[in-house]
Order: C-alpha cells, then structure tokens, then sequence
C-alpha cells in the first residue's frame, strides 16, 4: 500500500523534473486554493507552494488559472497575481509551463 504523506505531490513533481531534459519543458496543471484534501486523496495546493517548490530548478514561462467559476485568465509570468487569484479559490486549477534550469537535489521520498 502506497502512503499518502503531505509531500506527495511535491516529491511527484520533482520526479517529473528530474526525468525531463534540461532546456526541456514541462507543461503541469495542478488544483490550487485553500490547501486541503478532497475525496480522500486529491490534494489542493497553494499556488506560492508549488511555485516556490519548481523555482530551484526551473523557469516558469507562462501562468494561467481556471476559477471556481470556469473563468481562465493567463497571467503571463505575473506569478503574483497568479498566486493571488489562486489563493482566493476553492477548487482552481493552475496551469505552468516551466523550462528546467537547473538538475534537482535527491529530495526524502
């Protein structure tokens, strides 16, 4: 049985970094808002979480957000008020497309 800690998500993104080239992008969708667990294992992340977790190793590009309300805005790389308007969702979706920089340190897993 896999165990679901509170890194999962992270240490899920940082395996999807260190599998991709660098120069190469990665294009990750991912629910953010009020951080909390939804159906028992869907995890809501804050957007500055996520954002601060890929900034050792890469480059965000471009940031967009899908609101509560179905409405999408692409911030551009304004991240923040892309971590602004996530924050003040529920259940939002953010979109990055990041361009890895740099390799990632092992991290705990």
């Amino acid at each position: 049985m896999i165990e679901l800690t509170p890194m999962v998500g992270l240490i899920a993104l940082h395996n999807l970094f260190s599998m991709l080239s660098l120069g190469g992008t990665l294009y990750v969708s991912v629910p953010v808002g009020r951080p909390k667990v939804e159906y028992d294992a869907h995890r809501v992340f804050r957007a500055e979480t996520l954002i601060h977790a890929m900034s050792p190793h890469a480059q965000i590009k471009e940031i967009a957000l899908i609101r509560d309300n179905n409405e999408f805005t692409n911030f551009g790389s304004d991240m923040v008020s892309a971590t602004n308007s996530a924050d003040e969702q529920s259940y939002g979706c953010l979109i990055l497309s990041v361009t890895k920089i740099q390799q990632p340190t092992n991290v705990r897993t």
